[in-house]
Protein backbone atom coordinates (compact mmCIF):
# COMPACT_ATOMS: atom_id res chain seq x y z
CA UNK A 1 0.00 0.00 0.00
CA UNK A 2 3.02 2.25 0.24
CA UNK A 3 4.24 1.84 -2.53
CA UNK A 4 1.30 2.98 -4.32
CA UNK A 5 0.89 6.21 -2.00
CA UNK A 6 4.27 7.09 -3.05
CA UNK A 7 3.26 6.34 -6.62
CA UNK A 8 0.24 8.73 -6.90
CA UNK A 9 2.54 11.45 -4.82
CA UNK A 10 5.15 11.40 -7.06
CA UNK A 11 2.53 11.46 -10.39
CA UNK A 12 0.52 14.53 -8.40
CA UNK A 13 4.07 16.28 -7.86
CA UNK A 14 4.95 15.97 -11.49
CA UNK A 15 1.62 17.17 -12.64
CA UNK A 16 1.94 20.08 -10.50
CA UNK A 17 5.51 21.39 -11.63
CA UNK A 18 4.71 20.51 -14.88
CA UNK A 19 1.40 23.19 -14.59
CA UNK A 20 3.60 25.56 -13.16
CA UNK A 21 5.87 25.48 -16.08
CA UNK A 22 3.28 26.14 -18.44
CA UNK A 23 1.97 29.12 -16.35
CA UNK A 24 5.19 30.75 -15.97
CA UNK A 25 6.13 30.13 -20.23
CA UNK A 26 2.59 31.74 -20.83
CA UNK A 27 3.01 35.00 -18.02
CA UNK A 28 6.53 35.19 -19.74
CA UNK A 29 5.25 35.16 -23.44
CA UNK A 30 2.49 37.58 -22.52
CA UNK A 31 4.58 40.43 -20.64
CA UNK A 32 7.27 40.12 -23.80
CA UNK A 33 4.84 41.23 -26.42
CA UNK A 34 3.22 43.90 -24.38
CA UNK A 35 4.64 46.84 -24.48
CA UNK A 36 3.23 49.98 -22.75
CA UNK A 37 3.23 53.40 -23.73
CA UNK A 38 2.65 56.91 -21.11
CA UNK A 39 0.99 58.37 -24.02
CA UNK A 40 -1.90 55.48 -24.08
CA UNK A 41 -2.81 56.20 -20.64
CA UNK A 42 -3.34 60.04 -21.14
CA UNK A 43 -5.46 58.75 -24.72
CA UNK A 44 -7.53 56.53 -22.77
CA UNK A 45 -10.98 58.09 -21.83
CA UNK A 46 -11.08 56.90 -18.25
CA UNK A 47 -8.38 58.21 -17.08
CA UNK A 48 -9.16 61.86 -17.38
CA UNK A 49 -7.68 64.71 -14.16
CA UNK A 50 -10.57 66.90 -13.65
CA UNK A 51 -9.94 69.40 -11.47
CA UNK A 52 -13.12 69.51 -9.33
CA UNK A 53 -13.53 72.94 -7.56
CA UNK A 54 -15.82 73.65 -4.72
CA UNK A 55 -17.17 76.27 -2.83
CA UNK A 56 -17.91 76.49 0.37
CA UNK A 57 -21.52 76.55 -0.22
CA UNK A 58 -21.02 73.30 -2.54
CA UNK A 59 -19.00 71.73 0.85
CA UNK A 60 -22.13 72.99 3.33
CA UNK A 61 -24.85 71.47 0.91
CA UNK A 62 -22.62 68.08 0.76
CA UNK A 63 -22.70 67.50 4.50
CA UNK A 64 -26.26 68.65 4.73
CA UNK A 65 -27.79 66.08 1.91
CA UNK A 66 -25.27 63.26 3.71
CA UNK A 67 -27.02 64.14 6.98
CA UNK A 68 -30.69 64.38 5.83
CA UNK A 69 -30.43 61.05 3.80
CA UNK A 70 -28.72 59.24 6.83
CA UNK A 71 -32.22 60.74 8.99
CA UNK A 72 -33.98 58.90 5.99
CA UNK A 73 -32.48 55.96 5.42
CA UNK A 74 -29.64 55.36 7.53
CA UNK A 75 -30.75 56.38 11.27
CA UNK A 76 -27.97 54.84 13.20
CA UNK A 77 -25.24 56.70 11.14
CA UNK A 78 -27.21 60.09 11.49
CA UNK A 79 -27.37 59.48 14.99
CA UNK A 80 -23.59 58.77 15.07
CA UNK A 81 -22.81 61.89 12.94
CA UNK A 82 -24.11 64.11 16.06
CA UNK A 83 -21.39 64.93 18.69
CA UNK A 84 -21.36 62.54 21.10
CA UNK A 85 -21.66 64.85 23.98
CA UNK A 86 -24.45 66.90 22.14
CA UNK A 87 -26.63 63.74 21.75
CA UNK A 88 -26.01 61.89 24.93
CA UNK A 89 -27.59 65.03 26.58
CA UNK A 90 -29.98 66.26 24.24
CA UNK A 91 -31.52 62.64 23.03
CA UNK A 92 -30.14 60.60 25.61
CA UNK A 93 -30.75 57.61 23.49
CA UNK A 94 -31.24 56.54 20.09
CA UNK A 95 -35.27 56.12 20.68
CA UNK A 96 -35.69 59.26 21.54
CA UNK A 97 -33.93 60.74 18.52
CA UNK A 98 -36.11 58.05 16.59
CA UNK A 99 -39.04 60.72 18.41
CA UNK A 100 -37.73 63.59 17.47
CA UNK A 101 -36.89 62.51 13.52
CA UNK A 102 -40.56 61.61 13.77
CA UNK A 103 -41.80 64.86 15.00
CA UNK A 104 -39.88 67.26 12.45
CA UNK A 105 -39.69 68.28 8.92
CA UNK A 106 -36.25 68.07 7.96
CA UNK A 107 -34.94 69.19 4.43
CA UNK A 108 -31.69 69.10 2.68
CA UNK A 109 -33.12 72.30 0.88
CA UNK A 110 -30.37 74.96 2.39
CA UNK A 111 -31.83 78.16 2.83
CA UNK A 112 -28.97 79.78 4.45
CA UNK A 113 -25.57 79.42 5.78
CA UNK A 114 -22.86 81.25 7.81
CA UNK A 115 -19.33 80.54 8.64
CA UNK A 116 -17.36 80.72 12.05
CA UNK A 117 -14.66 79.76 13.25
CA UNK A 118 -14.11 78.15 17.28
CA UNK A 119 -10.85 77.12 18.45
CA UNK A 120 -9.84 76.38 14.78
CA UNK A 121 -12.36 74.02 13.72
CA UNK A 122 -14.99 76.01 11.00
CA UNK A 123 -18.50 75.91 12.26
CA UNK A 124 -20.95 76.09 9.48
CA UNK A 125 -24.26 77.70 10.85
CA UNK A 126 -27.20 75.88 8.13
CA UNK A 127 -30.85 76.86 8.47
CA UNK A 128 -32.88 74.86 6.35
CA UNK A 129 -36.30 75.37 4.30
CA UNK A 130 -38.09 74.24 7.89
CA UNK A 131 -36.37 76.85 9.54
CA UNK A 132 -34.37 74.45 11.10
CA UNK A 133 -30.76 75.27 12.28
CA UNK A 134 -27.72 72.59 11.95
CA UNK A 135 -24.49 73.66 13.30
CA UNK A 136 -21.78 71.65 11.17
CA UNK A 137 -18.53 71.60 13.26
CA UNK A 138 -15.85 70.82 9.99
CA UNK A 139 -12.94 68.56 11.80
CA UNK A 140 -11.23 68.26 7.76
CA UNK A 141 -12.67 67.26 4.80
CA UNK A 142 -15.57 65.00 5.30
CA UNK A 143 -14.68 64.33 8.72
CA UNK A 144 -17.60 66.60 10.62
CA UNK A 145 -20.13 66.34 13.24
CA UNK A 146 -23.33 67.76 13.80
CA UNK A 147 -25.12 70.15 16.50
CA UNK A 148 -29.07 70.53 16.14
CA UNK A 149 -28.89 73.88 18.37
CA UNK A 150 -26.06 75.77 20.00
CA UNK A 151 -27.58 75.70 23.38
CA UNK A 152 -27.60 72.35 24.99
CA UNK A 153 -23.88 71.78 25.09
CA UNK A 154 -20.99 74.35 24.29
CA UNK A 155 -19.69 73.89 20.83
CA UNK A 156 -16.09 73.00 21.58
Amino acid sequence: MNKNLSKVIMICLLLLVGALIVVISNNKKNYDNTSYKVEDIFNYDSNQYMEVIMNEQDVVSIYLNEYINNTNNNVEEAYKSLNEEYRLKKFESIDNYKDYLNNTKLSNDLLKYGRTVINGYIIFDCIDRYGNRYLIKEKSIMNYEIYLDDYTVEIK
